[in-house]
């Protein structure tokens, strides 16, 4: 029994930082990203015009992980669009998961999450403001670059229409609105 007691402390000091080592390369626990790409945006009211066409979208995300196949995190986006004299504008923020179906290779991913949508439209002269709450689903792929980076090509689906109606200059107009964006983009993570 002596024996065995001492084999296992003799062989316990090199057997942790080998645990250490293979968690660190499953378990990533700081991530930042950031992309640009495209942005379809549909508004969908009663005096609305539903479709707002293509405009220059981007995001920033901050998180960490939550086990091997999982990173959690915050995400702001935003959608930028100018047509003449009107401006239009949404900003997202979104608390998201990452979901790996392999954890090996960590490339393939779904992205869920639940945020709220901030919308503004305005001409000089009237202003149109929304702050609906939604969902959002995507799909992405990360190819490395050079040591903690990586490539991200991906697409994200926002649907928000709980609460946040319509306002016309700051008052109430409508109850229920809805917007749904896709944003197709790519961008660089560090991890």
């Amino acid at each position: 029994m002596i024996g065995v007691f001492a084999l296992v402390t003799a062989l316990a000091p090199t057997a942790a930082p080998a645990q250490r080592t293979a968690r660190q390369g499953t378990n990533d626990s700081f991530w930042l990203g950031a992309g640009v790409g495209g942005a379809w945006l549909r508004v969908s009211c009663s005096i609305c015009r539903s479709d707002r066409g293509t405009g220059v979208s981007g995001y920033v995300a901050i998180g960490g992980s939550a086990g091997r196949r999982t990173l959690i995190g915050a995400e702001a986006t935003g959608r930028f669009k100018r047509d003449g004299s009107v401006r239009e504008r949404n900003w997202g923020f979104s608390a998201v998961a990452y979901f790996y179906p392999n954890p090996r290779r960590k490339q393939f991913f779904w992205k869920l999450g639940v945020g709220v949508q901030l919308y503004r439209l305005e001409d000089g002269t009237d202003v149109l403001t929304a702050s609906p709450f939604g969902l959002l689903v995507g799909i992405g792929s990360e190819f490395p670059l050079s040591g903690n980076f990586r490539l991200v090509p991906s697409a994200t689906l926002s649907v928000a229409s709980w609460g946040g109606g319509l306002k016309f200059n700051g008052a109430s107009s409508l109850d229920d609105i809805s917007l749904t964006m896709v944003q197709i983009g790519v961008g660089v993570m560090r991890r």
